[in-house]
Formats: C-alpha cells, structure tokens, sequence
C-alpha cells in the first residue's frame, strides 16, 4: 500500500540499497499460512545454518505456497 506501485516501505522512503531483510507472513492477508524471510545470500545461510530445526520442522506444504503465490499475483495485478 506503501511506496511506489505499492511497493512497500522501501520504496517510500527510497531504500533500495544496503543489509535489507524483510521479514512477513503469509497468513492473515493472503488466506495462507505460514511466513517468510527475504534477505541477502549471507544472512539466508547464516540462517539456515543456525536455524536448521527450525526451518525444516515447520516447511511449508506445497498447497498453502501456491496459494500464496496466487494470492500475491491476484495483488500485484
């Protein structure tokens, strides 16, 4: 609803470069489930080293990630 196009609070406040990590869920709004993290190649496998149990205790089924990415669709549309 933010920024350019709708493109967040990045965009509004012209954010486009440096440690950027966003963090959402894809419940509530997209009638999915689950979240997400978006951040740079470092971070992802510092996470995925750290958070190892965690990430793949609670992946995600292939139905509620097509949903949101349909979801996502419908909103950028």
């Amino acid at each position: 609803m933010l920024g350019e196009d709708g493109a967040g609070v990045l965009s509004l406040f012209g954010i486009s470069d440096g440690p950027i990590v966003i963090v959402g869920t894809l419940s509530k709004a997209l009638g999915a489930m689950g979240g997400f993290v978006a951040a740079d190649q470092t971070l992802i496998s510092v996470l995925i080293s750290r958070a190892r149990s965690f990430i793949f205790n609670t992946a995600l089924p292939a139905g509620p990630v097509g949903a949101a990415l349909a979801s996502l669709e419908l909103l950028e549309a």
